[in-house]
This record gives structure tokens, C-alpha cells and sequence, in this order.
């Protein structure tokens, strides 16, 4: 078995994780990965546990509680395609079930906060976060943030470092990024991995993007109506088990909290790659807006 961090619990995997960072065997891991042959169809699932499909690809059988997963891949399905599947769909959702905030969102870190970017699939996230991570505010990850309570303020927590950008994106950013390695099976998407430390940083907020446009060249950023807040962030939340009134009232609760907590903010921009110093500049000015007044002086006073 293999021993892995993800986001801050501890891996023991029979898969090789090739995107995560190594810890020391025998610390004992909070999930367990193994291969299996077997496993039932959804409607013969066995009592306690939760089964993932992906046809043609693999089936993934979840413990109810969070500490073991199970995979059986279809004959031809890479590793590539399987880690993909692991680290971006069942991981962040088994994590969710045990109890975490768990969004599907990208993040960099600017002047030592976390910024956080929401939205439905095809909106941007990563090719602004490498946009932004070529600019000087380095990339936290484009996929996965989890969001704890850190005593009086929220902190996000990268579940990995990396990003996944299609071709295009890698090309419209003109900028020389690390070496990139294959997503999955039939995706041109390509994985960049991150150097970043896996740590937990302030929230500083959340932009929700809204479907970008070819044709209008606005770019505006401006607060979310509290309950439209918090639609966005539950739409974003990974769940495992929809089913599940306790743990659905948690997520709201936890929502909520972050709404109340964090600004959260709907960015429009359009979908131009010669715009995006522009809307860098957008995203960074609402975030020195939004700094408490102690803080902006005494950034000022640090520069002087």
C-alpha cells in the first residue's frame, strides 16, 4: 500500500496516486483504496455502503462511513482516467461525507489569503487561476477546496496542487508553465502540477463566474444577494449521498455560515484571452476593496 495526503487526512492506497504528496507508512491512513473484482451493480449494492458508476470506465464502492474505498476498472481503462476519477469526483465527495465543506472550485493565494473561484463547469475557473498564478498569485488548486472553521475566521485547504487546462487555455496564456501530464482517457485536458503547500489559508472570498461571452466585453464584479450566495456555494458543494437529510442540512448550515462569513461576489467577464490582465485587475481590486481599513494600512506601511 501506498501512503498519501489529501487536503489534510491520510491516503493508504494499492492505486499509485502520482498527483499526491507521499507521507510516511503506518501513521494511520483516515481511507483506505484497494482494487477489487465483483463489485455489485447499483441495485444490488451491499447495505452500508455507496456505489459510483462510471460506465465504461469503473465503479467505485464508498464505506458508509468515509474510511474505505473499492474500485473495480472496466478492462481498458487507464490510470490515468481512473486517478482522474478518484481525485476529482469520489475523493472530494467521501471527504463531504464525512462531515467536510467540499467545493468544486478553484483557488490562488493572494497577498497571503486564499481566493476562491465557483461556478458551473466550463466557466473559466482554471485558465483564471493560471492566468492569475502567471501573474504572481500563486495557483492553490483549479478543482477542489475544502472549508473548516478555523477559530474565528474560514480557511480553505487545497485538496491537491494542480491545475487542468485544455490546450487552448495553456496556449492563450502565453506563459511558460510546468510540464503537463494527460487527464484522462479521451480528454485533450492536460494536468500541470502545482508546487504549492498544502496549508489552510484565510478566505478571503469567493467569485461566482458567470458564463462568459465572446461578444459582450463587460467585466463587472459585484455582491451576491445573500440567499443567491448561497445557491451558488451549495451548487458547488460535493455530496455523496443527495438522500441524506442530516448531512443536507448540515451543508446548508455550513453554506450559510460561509455567506455570512466570506464575501461572495458574481464576476462577468468575456471569454478573450487578451482581456484577461483585465480581469485580473477586476478580481484584485474588489479584494483590496473588501480589506478591513487596518489591513490596507498596514500593507501601505509595509511598502514604504
Amino acid at each position: 500500500m501506498h501512503s498519501y495526503r489529501f487536503a489534510d487526512i491520510e491516503l493508504a492506497s494499492s492505486l499509485e496516486l502520482v498527483e499526491l504528496p507521499r507521507t510516511a507508512d503506518g501513521s494511520g491512513p483516515a481511507v483506505r483504496i484497494t482494487r477489487v473484482r465483483g463489485l455489485p451493480d447499483a441495485a444490488g449494492g451491499r447495505a452500508g455502503r455507496h456505489l459510483l458508476r462510471y460506465p465504461g470506465l469503473a465503479c467505485f464502492a464508498v464505506s458508509d462511513d468515509g474510511g474505505r474505498v473499492e474500485i473495480e476498472s472496466a478492462p481498458g481503462c487507464s490510470s490515468d482516467a481512473l486517478r482522474h476519477l478518484l481525485l476529482d469526483q469520489v475523493l472530494p465527495r467521501v471527504l463531504a461525507h464525512r462531515g467536510r465543506l467540499v467545493l468544486h472550485a478553484g483557488a490562488v493565494e493572494v497577498a497571503g489569503r486564499a481566493v476562491a473561484l465557483i461556478g458551473e463547469t466550463g466557466r473559466g475557473k482554471s485558465t483564471l487561476v493560471a492566468s492569475l498564478h502567471t501573474a504572481g498569485h500563486p495557483a492553490l488548486t483549479d478543482d477542489g477546496l475544502v472549508v473548516s472553521d478555523g477559530g474565528g475566521e474560514l480557511r480553505a485547504l487545497p485538496l491537491y496542487a494542480g491545475l487542468r487546462l485544455w490546450p487552448s487555455s495553456i496556449a492563450g496564456l502565453e506563459a511558460a508553465l510546468a510540464a503537463t501530464l494527460p487527464v484522462a482517457d479521451g480528454s485533450s485536458k492536460r494536468r500541470v502540477p502545482l508546487d504549492g503547500e498544502l496549508a489552510p489559508r484565510t478566505l478571503a472570498g469567493v467569485f461566482v463566474l458567470d458564463a462568459p461571452s465572446a461578444s459582450a466585453g463587460e467585466i463587472a464584479a459585484a455582491p451576491m444577494s445573500r440567499r443567491a450566495a448561497c445557491v451558488e456555494v451549495l451548487r458547488a458543494a460535493f455530496q455523496l449521498d443527495l438522500g441524506d437529510r442530516q448531512r443536507a442540512a448540515a451543508l446548508l448550515d455550513a453554506a450559510v455560515r460561509l455567506v455570512d462569513r466570506v464575501p461572495v461576489l458574481a464576476l462577468r467577464y468575456p471569454r478573450d484571452f487578451r482581456r484577461l490582465p483585465e480581469v485580473r485587475a477586476a478580481i484584485l481590486g474588489e479584494l483590496e476593496r473588501l480589506r478591513p481599513p487596518a489591513a490596507r494600512a498596514a500593507a501601505t506601511a509595509a511598502q514604504s
